[in-house]
C-alpha cells in the first residue's frame, strides 16, 4: 500500500521524498545517539535551564537574582526560554528533551535549504547544501546543546534564503517570521534586521511584511518583564549595552578586529573555503546569504577575540556560510560535468568527508567541544552530589553552587560570582553594583547551608575579580568537607552542624 501511493507521486515529489528521508537519516544519526551526555554539559546551556524552568512557572529569576532577560548575567529572551523551559518541566528537569528540540533546528535548517534553496537552484543543490550543514562537526556539538543561538540561527536561514529565491508577499511575511524567531531569542537578532534592511532597502514593499513580525512580537515577548520591572528593565539594557560596548573596545582595538576576523576564518580548512565562497556570494543570486553572513561574522568579531574558540555565537551564521560554500562547490561540479556527467556527484565528497568526522564521535559518545575545559568534566561526579545535597536539604535552604549543578538542586541557590555582588563587590557581569532588593533572598554566608566546589569553580570561577576576596571574608575555607567526589566537594556550613 505504501509502494502504491509513493507510486501516485510525481517523479520530482518522489525524489524530494527521497531527499528528506536521506536528510531525517543522517540527522537522526549525528544528532540522537548519546544526546544526553554528548557533549558534556555546558554552562550556557544549564543556566539556560534554570532560568527557563523558573519562567514557565511564572518566577523572573536567575537563581539568587530577579532576572529582566537582559543584562549581562543573563541575555537570552522569552521566546526561546518558554520552549526550553517548557521543555524541562515536563521532562522534571531531564535535560534530553530541551536538548532534542534544539537538534530540530538543524533538522528544520536543512529541510529548509532543500525545500526552499533546492527548489530554486536545483534539489541535488538543496541536498549538498543541507548535508554540509549537519555534517560539520561544530553544528552537531552545538545544535545538541540548549544554546538561544541555534534559534536564531533557524530564524535567520528562513528569512535569507527566502530573500535569495523569487520574493512573493507570503513569502516575505514568512522571511519576517523568520526574524521574529530570532527577535523573542536573543539580542543578536539585531544582526540579522541589519542585514534584511541592506539586501531590501530598494523594495519599500516588503519592509512592512519583513519588519512588523520581529517588531511586535520581539516587544511582546519583553511586556511581561517591561510590566513587572520597568526601571529595571531599562537599567539592565544600558548596563549590557556598556557590557557589549567594553568587549569590543577590549577584543578590537586598533586592528584587532581585522585579526578577529582573519582568524575566524581560518580557523579550519571549512572557514577558510566558506570565506572565499562568501566574496564568491556577493556575485551570484544567494548575496542575500553572504550579505547576512559577511555582516555578522564582522560584527561578532569585533566584540569577540575568541569567537573560535567559544564557538556558540557564529552558530547565527554557520548554516549561510556551509550554504555558500555548498553552492561554490556546486558550482565547480557544474563545469566539470560538461566534460563527464558523473561529475555531477563530486561535490558530494564534501558532506562524506565532514561526515567521517563528525559520526564516528557521534555514535560513540565522544564529542569534544574546543572549550572543553570549561564543561562538565564528568556527569556522574555531578549527579552524585547534587542527589546527595538535596537529600541533605529542604526548598528553603540554601545552597552555594555554579550554575552547572545548581539547576539541578531542589533548595534555594546561587553562585559564588551572585554571593559576591551581594557583598558589594565588584566582579564579572556584575560590574555595576546593583541594589539588595535586585536579590531574591539573603545571600550572606551565614545563611548556606552547604557550598558545592565542581571543576568549574576550581578552574574559572574563583578567578573572577574578587571571588577570593569574598571566600576569604567568609571563611568558608575553613568549613568541613561532608561529600567528595573526583571533581567535585560539599562544604557544610559549621551553623548548620
Amino acid at each position: 500500500m505504501t509502494f502504491t501511493l509513493f507510486a501516485q507521486f510525481s517523479r520530482s515529489q518522489r525524489l524530494r521524498l527521497i531527499q528528506s528521508t536521506l536528510i531525517l537519516v543522517v540527522w537522526a544519526a549525528l544528532f540522537l545517539p548519546h544526546l544526553r551526555t554528548s557533549p558534556r554539559w555546558y554552562g550556557d546551556e544549564t543556566i539556560t535551564l534554570a532560568c527557563g524552568y523558573d519562567f514557565v512557572q511564572g518566577t523572573f529569576a536567575n537563581r539568587g537574582t530577579w532576572n529582566t532577560y537582559l543584562n549581562p548575567q543573563f541575555v537570552y529572551l522569552p521566546g526561546y526560554l518558554s520552549l526550553v523551559g517548557a521543555a524541562s518541566w515536563v521532562s522534571d528537569r531531564d535535560i534530553l528533551l530541551p536538548r532534542f528540540l534544539n537538534t530540530l533546528f538543524a533538522l528544520g535548517i536543512a529541510l529548509m535549504a532543500l525545500w526552499i534553496l533546492g527548489r530554486r537552484y536545483g534539489s541535488l543543490f538543496g541536498l549538498l547544501a543541507a548535508l554540509t550543514f549537519l555534517s560539520y562537526l561544530q553544528t552537531v556539538i552545538h545544535f545538541r546543546w540548549v544554546y538561544a543561538h541555534n534559534a536564531v540561527a533557524a530564524g535567520f536561514f528562513l528569512c535569507f534564503a527566502l530573500l535569495a529565491v523569487r520574493q512573493t508577499p507570503g513569502r516575505n511575511w514568512l522571511a519576517g517570521g523568520g526574524l521574529a524567531l530570532a527577535a523573542i531569542s536573543h539580542p543578536l537578532a539585531i544582526y540579522g534586521g541589519i542585514a534584511a534592511a541592506l539586501n531590501q532597502w530598494r523594495r519599500p514593499r516588503s519592509w512592512i511584511p519583513l519588519f512588523l513580525p520581529p517588531i511586535v512580537l520581539g516587544l511582546l515577548a519583553l511586556l511581561p518583564i517591561f510590566l513587572r520591572y520597568p526601571a529595571w528593565l531599562l537599567e539592565d539594557i544600558q548596563h549590557l549595552a556598556a557590557f557589549f560596548r567594553t568587549y569590543s573596545e577590549e577584543n578590537a582595538a586598533q586592528f584587532q578586529g581585522i585579526r578577529n576576523l582573519l582568524a575566524f576564518f581560518s580557523q579550519d580548512y571549512l572557514h577558510l573555503a566558506a570565506g572565499i565562497s562568501l566574496i564568491f556570494g556577493f556575485f551570484t543570486r544567494l548575496r542575500p546569504l553572504a550579505i547576512a553572513a559577511a555582516l555578522s561574522a564582522i560584527l561578532l568579531t569585533q566584540n569577540r577575540q575568541n569567537l573560535p574558540l567559544f564557538y556558540y555565537q557564529a552558530i547565527i551564521l554557520l548554516p549561510l556560510l556551509t550554504t555558500l560554500l555548498a553552492y561554490t562547490v556546486w558550482r565547480l561540479g557544474t563545469l566539470l560535468r560538461h566534460h563527464n556527467r558523473k561529475a555531477r556527484w563530486l561535490p558530494f565528497i564534501l558532506p562524506l568527508l565532514l561526515l567521517a568526522q563528525s559520526l564516528p564521535p557521534a555514535l560513540t559518545g565522544t564529542l569534544l567541544s574546543r572549550n572543553d575545559t570549561w564543561v562538565t568534566q564528568s556527569i556522574s561526579d555531578l549527579t552524585a552530589t547534587v542527589n546527595w545535597v538535596n537529600g541533605h536539604t529542604q526548598p528553603d535552604d540554601f545552597v552555594i553552587a555554579h550554575w552547572n549543578s545548581g539547576w539541578l538542586l531542589n533548595s534555594r541557590t546561587a553562585d559564588l560570582l551572585q554571593c559576591t555582588a551581594y557583598a558589594g563587590w565588584p566582579t564579572h557581569t556584575f560590574e555595576h553594583s546593583i541594589p539588595k532588593e535586585r536579590f531574591r533572598f539573603d545571600l550572606s554566608p551565614t545563611k548556606a547551608k552547604y557550598l558545592i566546589l565542581g571543576d568549574i569553580d576550581f578552574r574559572w570561577t574563583i578567578h573572577n575579580p574578587n571571588v577570593n576576596r569574598w571566600i576569604e571574608a567568609a571563611g568558608v575555607q575553613k568549613w568541613p568537607i561532608v561529600f567528595r567526589t573526583e571533581t567535585y566537594v560539599v562544604l557544610e556550613n559549621p551553623l548548620f552542624r
